[in-house]
């Protein structure tokens, strides 16, 4: 871990001061090249563009689940502080067996759907989802989903969740984690494990916060979009800034603000929030009571 350290100790090449590399030399990174790519010395996996937001671990588990040191495999690292990448690594419950499968061990935290725990296994089920559709596969696959071959329902491994009637402004993560805040299903474990137990908490308390809305499940999607289309008249605080035509209905997350429907929010050019500029990471659809 040391020698890893002592690769981003020269500023004149390694400038990214957004990212804590004493978190990248214990989790097994080390500069590589410039501008801040990154490599994993024990998967070889390469990072780059790292900001201040992101989780190294997480990040790290995302693309590389089988990494051993994250595995808590037996390797040749010396961790300088044993106890810190104990304590930053994921847990002992959560493992991959032999076969290359994620698997958990707690008996009361089985996945549904253990064929496609590998997200391969996932992303090879969307060969035939639909291509007008802008969810995309990767991502759908990233957020634990698999296709079931009918129309645009997707369900969760883990959680067994589906979800349909995707609408331009849905993302994976976004549904998934407002779905488990309202109850749709208890809990998801691997939403905890890649985005932190908080995560459906966070998004679900933002939206709440806003407006109440019903669950994003496969049982009542419809029903919530022909209340909304059935509404004659629309509130004035509650239009779109932007063509003023339509509800304002994107939630976008990173700012709390409600400022467009969501045909012109994808429709941005510049993926900035409308009201105070701020980069649009994460947004979620709302519905209006």
């Amino acid at each position: 871990e040391e020698d890893r350290r002592k690769t981003f100790e020269d500023r004149t090449y390694w400038t990214n001061s957004s990212v804590d590399i004493d978190i990248l030399a214990r989790t097994g990174f080390y500069f590589w090249r410039t501008p801040d790519y990154t490599k994993c010395h024990f998967c070889d996996l390469e990072v780059y563009h790292w900001n201040g937001s992101d989780n190294v671990v997480q990040v790290h588990i995302q693309a590389s689940m089988h990494c051993p040191l994250l595995r808590r495999q037996q390797t040749q690292n010396v961790p300088t502080d044993p106890i810190a990448l104990d304590r930053i690594l994921p847990p002992m419950s959560y493992d991959v067996c032999g076969t290359g499968r994620r698997h958990i061990k707690s008996e009361d935290r089985k996945i549904k759907y253990e064929n496609y725990i590998d997200e391969e296994d996932r992303l090879e089920s969307f060969a035939t989802w639909p291509k007008a559709l802008k969810q995309k596969p990767k991502e759908l696959a990233e957020a634990g989903f698999f296709y079931t071959q009918k129309g645009d329902r997707v369900v969760c491994f883990s959680c067994g969740l589906g979800l349909k009637d995707w609408e331009e402004s849905d993302t994976p993560w976004g549904e998934h984690a407002k779905a488990v805040y309202e109850g749709a299903v208890k809990e998801c474990h691997y939403m905890e494990i890649f985005k932190g137990k908080e995560f459906a908490q966070t998004i679900g308390k933002q939206v709440s916060e806003l407006l109440s809305t019903p669950c994003s499940t496969c049982k009542n999607r419809n029903q919530t979009q022909v209340g909304i289309e059935e509404n004659k008249e629309i509130d004035e605080s509650h239009l779109c800034k932007i063509c003023y035509q339509n509800e304002a209905n994107i939630v976008i997350l990173d700012c709390n603000h409600v400022a467009s429907c969501h045909h012109c929010t994808f429709k941005l050019k510049d993926n900035l929030c409308p009201i105070c500029r701020g980069v649009i990471k994460n947004r979620i659809r709302i519905y209006y009571p």
